[in-house]
C-alpha cells in the first residue's frame, strides 16, 4: 500500500522484517565486503532497503523466543540493574507456551506494544510468517491477543492480519515455502 502524503520516489509499499537464527551481523557484513556476488539478496536488502550489521541478541538470552520479543516489543529480556521494574517484557523461556506475551511475560506491563500494533492502528495491514513452531507464541500474541486500538479509529484488536506458518510437523518448517508465501504476497500486493 503506498502512502499517499509521501512523494512517489519516497513511498513505501511493504515493511518487511527478517530475523535469522544464529546469523551475526558481524560475519553476514564481512561476507558482503568480501564476496557480495554470492549473496545477492542480502546484497538487495542492504542496497534497496534499510539494513543493519549492528544487530544482536539480548546479552543475558541468547534464544528465540526471548530475543525475538526483545525484537518485537524493545524491552530487554530481564531488569537492567538500576532500571524500573516495568523496563522488561520476562520472556525467559524458549517455547510456545500456549499463551500470549501479555499474559506470560512481565506482569508489571499488562500488554507489550509491537510495531504491529503502530501499523494496523494507523489502518496498514500486518502479517507474521515464521517456519519455527516456537514463535507461534509471538504470533498468537497479537494475532488473536492485540489490545486496543490507540489512534482513535478503531481498527480493532487483532493486530496481526494474517498469520503464515510453514510448519507442517515437528518444530521446523521449509524456508523455502515462507519465502514462495512472502514472494506470492508482494506479487499480488496481498502482504
Amino acid at each position: 500500500m503506498l502512502n499517499p502524503n509521501l512523494a512517489t520516489e519516497y513511498a513505501v509499499r511493504h515493511v518487511i522484517h527478517i530475523s535469522v537464527d544464529g546469523l551475526s551481523g558481524m560475519y553476514l557484513g564481512d561476507y558482503l565486503s568480501s564476496g557480495p556476488g554470492l549473496f545477492p539478496n542480502f546484497m538487495r536488502f542492504v542496497t534497496q532497503g534499510a539494513a543493519t550489521m549492528n544487530a544482536h541478541c539480548d546479552y543475558t538470552a541468547s534464544e528465540t523466543v526471548p530475543n525475538h520479543s526483545s525484537i518485537l516489543t524493545s524491552r530487554p529480556v530481564e531488569r537492567p540493574e538500576g532500571w524500573a521494574d516495568i523496563t522488561p517484557h520476562g520472556v525467559t523461556f524458549n517455547s510456545d507456551n500456549g499463551q500470549t506475551i501479555h499474559t506470560t511475560g512481565n506482569p508489571l506491563v499488562p500488554y507489550k506494544y509491537s510495531p504491529f500494533d503502530m501499523a494496523h492502528d494507523n489502518g496498514l495491514s500486518t502479517a507474521f510468517l515464521y517456519t519455527k513452531q516456537s514463535l507461534t507464541f509471538l504470533a498468537r500474541s497479537w494475532s488473536t491477543g492485540g489490545g486496543p486500538d490507540l489512534t482513535g479509529e478503531d481498527n480493532g484488536s487483532n493486530k496481526i492480519d494474517r498469520v503464515y506458518s510453514s510448519i507442517t510437523s515437528g518444530s521446523y518448517g521449509p524456508s523455502s515455502a515462507l519465502v514462495d508465501e512472502v514472494v506470492g504476497r508482494i506479487n499480488t500486493n496481498g502482504l
